[in-house]
């Protein structure tokens, strides 16, 4: 198993947001023996939640000949936890943001890692 992060720090979310092509990273770093398989498993990990009714969809892009293209999404967040995605042909070019953020004053605080 290979193990890499998607530098993207912990940070607080509490507005939809569309994705921008510069916002992705290369999510194949490191050394490897082998080409990786195009398959993921993608861990959300919320470390704190405000506001009333909070709830948050957390959406994965590749990017794609320069352009930020929807791949898939978690579960709607509405508390703390980490949750979990499998994605299948996901590019070299990876970046997630939050679409849709509902609440009164939703707040997250949330990081996402990618396991190849």
């Amino acid at each position: 198993m290979y193990y890499e992060s998607i530098v993207q720090p912990s940070r607080v979310e509490n507005a939809t947001r569309a994705p921008v092509a510069t916002d992705a990273v290369s999510t194949i770093g490191g050394y490897r023996d082998a080409p990786l398989g195009q398959h993921a498993r993608l861990f959300l990990d919320v470390t704190a939640v405000s506001g009333t009714t909070p709830s948050m969809t957390m959406n994965v892009y590749g990017v794609i000949n320069g352009k930020a293209v929807f791949i898939g999404a978690f579960s709607p967040v509405t508390v703390v936890g980490t949750y979990t995605t499998r994605l299948d042909n996901l590019p070299d070019l990876v970046c997630v943001a939050p679409s849709p953020v509902s609440g009164t004053t939703p707040s997250f605080t949330c990081e996402v890692r990618c396991v190849r």
